[in-house]
């Protein structure tokens, strides 16, 4: 759950549950389920409505929540220097999102070399490039190398 814009739901690419605000001031909820420039697909129960982006913004508080499989050995941050089979999970999401091999003489080990490619990763998807796997490198990982989730922009695998 956070608040932010469409560029951050974008960059997301997954379903999203909004918060709504009709013309009397109500709150309500709808699933976000397809975003292009066109229009965004919501889902209200069993209705579906496509409407223009604009008109989403003019009625969403920018808050939304989003799923994810946090991985079970997962804490708040994996930091550089650590080693074990979050540092393992963290250099394989790498390989699958970027092809990116970092499996060195030390691959359980969280060094200089998987730091440059989190680095690279964070750099790509519009976050802070400080190496260590916070929160939101986490959830942007996680999503990232999920290639059988749903995804918001039709066709993209």
């Amino acid at each position: 759950t956070a608040r932010g814009g469409l560029d951050e739901l974008r960059a997301l690419d997954r379903p999203a549950v909004l918060t709504l605000r009709d013309r009397r001031g109500r709150d309500f909820f709808a699933t976000l389920t397809a975003l292009d420039d066109e229009a965004a697909t919501l889902a209200l129960g069993a209705i579906e409505q496509k409407v223009a982006p604009r008109v989403l913004v003019m009625h969403w508080s920018g808050e939304y929540t989003t799923l994810w499989h946090k991985p079970p050995f997962a804490r708040d941050n994996i930091w550089p220097g650590e080693s074990g089979d979050a540092v393992q999970w963290l250099r394989q999401r790498l390989a699958i999102i970027n092809g990116v091999n970092v499996d060195g003489p030390h691959a359980e080990l969280f060094d200089d070399e998987l730091v440059d490619a989190v680095k690279l990763f964070q750099r790509s998807h519009g976050l802070v490039p400080d190496g260590a796997v916070g929160i939101e490198t986490l959830v942007r990982l996680s999503i990232a190398a999920d290639t059988a989730a749903p995804r918001l922009a039709p066709g993209k695998r």
